[in-house]
């Protein structure tokens, strides 16, 4: 069950910021030419088969393992958040690496050992030094040589990783950066149209010119848009027709049929006897997934954990695969959900609908319980009932407490404290918050650099302007500072920054301009210096 010979060749304001994004350091090799693409039969056995480890880490490992020794290429991406990677994806696929995950400032033992193992001829660093450190990349070159694709946001990253591994397609598919369901869903369609996945800004009303003139060098004429109208604007749409493209939208009511929807199109009845199938509730165990599975040119689909929903079910059964890829273990994909068996939906009332209820709720996302309980009261049910149904499913409200406390972290930078604090606003006890904050076992320094790495994409700080907000998030003195210093920020940059915006929302005289940038933070030559710079 191994894929890929390989021959060596010559590739504050936190949510909507929650991805590392820092400026590229490295020098840049070159688009890997499609005659490098290294074939790999498909030789999972009849049933199903589950590729899964004791974390996100290990899971990718499992995957990878399909892999021969000689790849072409490794890709490396942090496992703490999903952007990097699932730009990567589509990449790895069609360059016929497997991708690999890592933490931001250390090289896990096994994911070292098993890079060697597949001795590639080059790796490829995805995101900048906040994603993945110089450290983690030093360590990688002394296997292979290492190219690094970051950008100054999740966007820009992924437009270098397109350009690196893509001389030419002629289809595109564009998705959200925003969440990861539909763009994972997209990359067994783009493996087998050997096409980039272009992760963009979807709220907005149009691409942005550097979109624009990636998909213009590429020749694309066929645009792929994964996700409805609410992820993926009508402007966009609107923009790309007038510029002579040719649109398709599948977006359907949820991501799982977005998901269905894809599928259906692109792969109909035996058109491949493989399916891949992941959690659409965290994308950990998927993202690995996903470069095999567009390796593949098999579709990948996302379930609920417990039961597949109707849309997924139908798509699957039209399909008819003998063979299914189940990615991660019986908590995230159960057996019954391997099975394709389809959810039953809550169709009477009564004590056996909340209980059927609630543990849908479980299946989709954690809870606390008197969260659980007060969301099936916001359905109507009564106390009693949510009461008897929340008690009823058994759940273990520490695992859940972990499972919360990972989403976040998956989302977003948290200090300990911060997160235990929000893990008690959500309901948890204080015991259950803790015990969940000790157990994700969470790198804080490194936490602390992805939310100051989050902040300065937002606004523009000083030096001792962001270490005060990181201690007020909750990260210790030790940490923040840390954190600033590892960020490596041009403060007369950000002090020429702070300037600017000053200047946009009311008048200054040029010493209230320096005094407004010293009562900041900033040094009385950064602010002096800034002042200049504006041309006040």
């Amino acid at each position: 069950m191994v894929f890929g010979g390989g021959t060596n060749m010559s590739g504050r304001l936190r949510l909507a910021v929650a991805a590392v994004s820092v400026v590229v350091f490295s020098t840049v090799l070159g688009v890997l030419p499609a005659s490098a693409r290294v074939d790999s039969p498909s030789g999972f056995s009849d049933g199903i088969t589950r590729l899964s480890g004791a974390s996100r880490y290990e899971t990718a490992i499992q995957v990878s393992k399909q892999y021969s020794p000689g790849v072409p290429a490794v890709f490396v991406a942090t496992g703490t958040n999903f952007p990097d990677a699932l730009s990567a994806a589509a990449a790895a696929a069609s360059v016929g690496g497997p991708l690999l995950l890592t933490t931001p400032t250390s090289l896990p033992a096994s994911v070292k050992t098993e890079i060697q193992r597949l001795a590639p001829a080059k790796i490829f660093v995805i995101g900048g030094t906040g994603a993945v450190s110089a450290s983690v990349a030093t360590e990688l070159a002394k296997i292979a040589p290492v190219t690094r694709y970051g950008g100054a946001t999740r966007y820009d990253t992924g437009l270098k990783i397109v350009k690196g591994t893509f001389s030419s397609s002629t289809s595109a598919i564009l998705a959200t950066g925003r969440s990861f369901p539909d763009a994972l869903a997209a990359t067994g369609v783009a493996g087998t149209l050997n096409a980039p996945v272009i992760l963009v800004d979807g709220v907005q009303p149009t691409l942005t010119s550097a979109t624009l003139a990636t998909l213009s060098s590429l020749g694309v004429k066929d645009v792929i848009i994964a996700g409805g109208t609410g992820v993926v604007s009508t402007g966009i749409v609107t923009q790309l027709r007038n510029k002579g493209y040719t649109v398709t939208r599948y977006g359907g009511a949820d991501r799982y049929a977005t998901a269905a929807l894809l599928n259906s199109h692109f792969f109909p009845k035996g058109s491949s006897d493989t399916m891949f199938l992941a959690t659409g509730t965290n994308f950990p165990d998927a993202l690995a997934g996903a470069a095999l599975a567009g390796r593949l040119g098999a579709p990948l689909y996302i379930t609920t954990p417990g039961c597949v929903p109707a849309s997924i079910y139908d798509s699957v059964s039209a399909l008819a695969p003998t063979k299914t890829a189940v990615l991660g273990g019986t908590a995230v994909v159960s057996s019954n959900a391997a099975k394709n068996q389809s959810c039953t939906p809550v169709n009477t009332d009564g004590l056996q609908d909340a209980v059927r209820s609630a543990q849908s709720y479980l299946d989709v996302m954690p809870f606390s319980r008197s969260g659980l309980i007060y969301q099936l009261e916001f359905e109507g049910f009564t106390s009693a009932q949510a009461t008897y149904a929340v008690d009823a499913v058994g759940a273990d409200w520490s695992a859940q407490a972990v499972l919360s406390a990972q989403s976040y972290l998956d989302l977003m930078a948290f200090s300990r404290s911060g997160l235990i604090y929000q893990l008690e606003f959500e309901g948890f006890t204080s015991a259950q918050a803790t015990y969940a904050v000790d157990a994700v076992g969470a790198d804080w320094s490194a936490q602390a650099v992805l939310s100051a790495q989050s902040y300065l994409d937002v606004m523009p700080f000083s030096r001792s302007g962001l270490i005060y907000q990181l201690e007020f998030e909750g990260f210790t003195s030790a940490q923040a500072t840390y954190a600033v210093d590892a960020v490596g920020a041009d403060w007369s940059a950000q002090a020429v920054l702070s300037a600017q915006s000053y200047l946009d929302l009311m008048a200054f005289s040029r010493s209230g301009l320096i005094y407004q940038l010293e009562f900041e933070g900033f040094t009385s030559a950064q602010a002096t210096y800034a002042v200049d710079q504006v041309g006040l």
